[in-house]
């Protein structure tokens, strides 16, 4: 992918993906104040799609991005993740339930909800 401006205003400097690599940087260390991801979080979710896999194999519960219909994953270009059920950002708690999801349906859905 070619450079090109950094989506931040004022910045002039060429970027590869959205932001140069100061402003990734900024933007990386303002979401880790926001909501630090600990690695018992990380540990918990890991374990989660770990149970998942072991059960069900490498298969989506279905998502927005397959119209909520189960669907086999490629672990190397759409893994499984674990993701609230109701969003921390909208008042869910940190400790809340979790769910299995491909990435891309992951994506969607979380695109989705800042949408509303």
């Amino acid at each position: 992918m070619a450079p090109r401006p950094c989506i931040e205003p004022g910045c002039l400097d060429l970027a590869v993906a959205t932001r140069c690599p100061s402003h990734q940087a900024a933007l990386e260390r303002l979401k880790r104040q926001r909501r630090p991801y600990t690695s018992a979080e990380k540990v918990r979710r890991a374990r989660l799609v770990a149970n998942w896999i072991a059960t069900y194999g490498l298969v989506c519960p279905g998502c927005p991005w397959n119209e909520g219909r189960p669907h086999p994953v490629d672990p190397r270009t759409n893994p499984l993740t674990a993701d609230h059920i109701t969003p921390v950002a909208e008042g869910g708690p940190e400790n809340g339930r979790l769910q299995v999801m491909c990435r891309k349906g992951n994506s969607s859905r979380v695109s989705r909800e800042r949408s509303r």
